[in-house]
């Protein structure tokens, strides 16, 4: 009897094809679920940047003039405002339309200063500083359903400035 060499089984051809069956597989277009498509993409938050100045006249009478204003993407880190609210002090509102408020904040009076120095025996004093014109900043996270922002007092609900909020 005569055993000849074993048939071997060649195992290279389906290997090869397994193997480009997973790279084609892979290779597939992923399908999109119909649900995200639905979705809108939400707008990253907005700072604005408010720069104005103030003049008092001899009468009391205060005006408030916006002189430039920039909106940017970002976000406030932790500000602090104020929130104890005293006589000669300004308010600042978002609105959504010209009498709905959406929030406001406190700008400490700009007209009048408080400084704090060291007098010739070396300890602190106080001094008020009282002017008839200056200049503030703002710095506001915007909400998205601001129109208006408006400068006024605390004393009426009349605004001294009412100013437009154009898209960034």
């Amino acid at each position: 009897m005569y055993y000849g060499r074993p048939k071997t089984i060649n195992t290279a051809k389906p290997l090869i094809m397994l193997w480009v069956a997973f790279l084609l597989s892979s290779c597939s277009p992923k399908i999109k679920s119909s649900a995200n498509a639905n979705t809108t993409k939400e707008q990253p938050p907005q700072l604005i940047f408010l720069n104005y100045s103030i003049a008092q006249n001899s009468n009391g009478i205060k005006t408030v003039k916006l002189l430039s204003s920039k909106k940017v993407e970002g976000k406030i880190k932790g500000g602090k405002f104020k929130n104890n609210i005293t006589q000669n002090d300004l308010i600042c509102y978002q609105l959504k339309n010209k009498s709905s408020v959406i929030s406001k904040i406190v700008i400490e009076d700009p007209l009048h200063k408080r400084v704090e120095y060291l007098d010739e025996s070396r300890s602190f004093k106080v001094a008020q500083i009282e002017s008839d014109s200056a200049y503030f900043s703002i710095r506001l996270q915007l909400n998205p359903e601001t129109r208006y922002i408006a400068i006024g007092d605390n004393t009426s609900e009349n605004y001294f400035l009412l100013s437009k909020v154009k898209p960034l």
